[in-house]
């Protein structure tokens, strides 16, 4: 089996209007079992960039930080999108302040399953494994079990498009260059050697 990454998530689609969007879900099961990485996104608030640049994306039991607006939650996992909905900024923004954040990474597909919130109660336990994600990420959404670490983060943006991390694609030495949101507006700092 060739080992390729399926790049399901495409920021570009922070710019589009639905009929225009780039980002997909798998075409098939066969193209997902294909795959041993995949190009997905987390949705969250920017009041939370300096930790996700320094320690990645952390799941509940790590974070200490959850939701409670009714959405089950696997207190073990990073919730990701393989389609952009913006519903999930809003959410985050409207819990936590700050302005809505795309966090756009590259996880291997033995660390993915499918979101429990996209089956029915009557069809939750019906499918497994690879299916079950399929499935899922039809539906536009899985979950990483644990935390997806800094060096998985392929960009960040902000909900017009606009990239915020890494600054220069060449490198992401966060200790030389980090991108800070303060205030709704995006500020540099460089650390001179």
């Amino acid at each position: 089996m060739e080992d390729e990454c399926l790049e399901l998530f495409n920021p570009i689609d922070l710019r589009l209007s639905w009929p225009n969007s780039v980002s997909r879900p798998p075409y098939s099961l066969k193209e997902l079992k294909k795959a041993k990485t995949l190009v997905l996104a987390h949705c969250t608030s920017s009041i939370f960039l300096d930790e996700i640049v320094k320690k990645g994306l952390l799941p509940y039991v790590e974070s200490k930080r959850r939701i409670n607006d009714g959405l089950f939650s696997d207190k073990g996992c990073v919730y990701l999108l393989s389609t952009l909905d913006k519903y999930f900024l809003e959410r985050a923004t409207k819990h936590y302040g700050g302005e809505g954040i795309v966090v756009v990474v590259k996880v291997e597909r033995n660390r993915l399953e499918a979101d429990e919130n996209i089956f029915p109660p009557v069809e939750r336990g019906r499918y497994h494994g690879d299916e079950a994600l399929y499935l899922s990420l039809c539906f536009g959404q899985c979950k990483h079990r644990g935390r997806i670490m800094p060096q998985q983060i392929v960009g960040i943006y902000k909900a017009d498009g606009s990239k915020i991390w890494p600054i220069n694609d060449e490198t992401k030495d966060v200790k030389r260059r980090t991108c800070l949101l303060r205030n709704n507006k995006t500020v540099r700092k460089s650390k001179k050697n």
